[in-house]
């Protein structure tokens, strides 16, 4: 949620194979690209997470379709601590105070679709 400033979120999960140093080549730029070649396969993929999340943050703040080379310039970029295994990102157009909560539902709220 946000006041009077668009925002951009992405969330990534850690686990599925993937070209790290391809991926940031085609979408991320050759500064992030020389970055992931030069560092150890095991750190490649928590590297290009936070990447990929700042990137793909900055792009929905903007409203730009994903996948987009755009540099998130003149964006503030917050990193959320969302645990081991994932990675995740908030961007503003103004400094913004980042706050991460959680809602549990009980069980008994819980109803099925109906079937259609």
């Amino acid at each position: 949620f946000a006041l009077g400033s668009p925002v951009g979120v992405d969330v990534e999960l850690a686990g599925r194979e993937r070209d790290f140093v391809r991926l940031a080549e085609r979408a991320l730029g050759p500064e992030v690209t020389r970055r992931l070649a030069a560092m150890e396969p095991a750190a490649r993929e928590s590297e290009f997470l936070r990447a990929w999340v700042r990137h793909e943050a900055a792009l929905k703040c903007r409203g730009e379709p994903l996948g987009g080379r755009a540099a998130p310039a003149g964006l503030v970029i917050a990193e959320v601590d969302v645990g081991p295994g994932a990675a995740a990102a908030v961007a503003s157009t103004e400094a913004l105070a980042v706050q991460m909560m959680t809602w549990t539902v009980p069980p008994s709220t819980l109803q099925a679709a109906p079937a259609t």
